[in-house]
């Protein structure tokens, strides 16, 4: 412990399955993925700016095209509202959800919105 390697001092620890590590329950930057492709800021506001003022926020695409963006708010009480409203949300056109069987989720069309982490996280 405490080791110098380089110039950082590293730290060993026993391993810890995700569901034992603690995770920080206070936070407002949330990540959204699978968003509709028509999907603009305007549409982001209008989703997430009801849980509270949204200080920043960007849309992005990945190589594959598909969307996805992060949202900041000013109080974590709004940006956990945020995901517990929000995720596990069907993003399909009322079209789509009549012509395809009930009982079949898509998961393409199945918003996710959580905290954003970090990349070292």
């Amino acid at each position: 412990n405490n080791m110098q390697i380089g110039d950082k001092q590293v730290e060993v620890g026993a391993f810890k399955k995700r569901a034992e590590r603690e995770t920080a329950t206070v936070f407002t930057n949330l990540y959204a993925k699978n968003l509709p492709d028509d999907f603009d800021d305007e549409k982001l506001k209008e989703m997430f700016g009801g849980y509270g003022t949204i200080t920043s926020s960007c849309i992005l695409e990945d190589k594959a095209g598909r969307k996805f963006c992060f949202v900041n708010f000013e109080a974590p009480e709004s940006a956990q509202k945020a995901v517990e409203e929000l995720n596990g949300k069907d993003m399909r056109p009322e079209e789509k959800k009549a012509e395809e069987n009930e009982d079949e989720k898509n998961e393409d069309y199945v918003l996710y919105v959580g905290r954003a982490q970090s990349k070292a996280e």
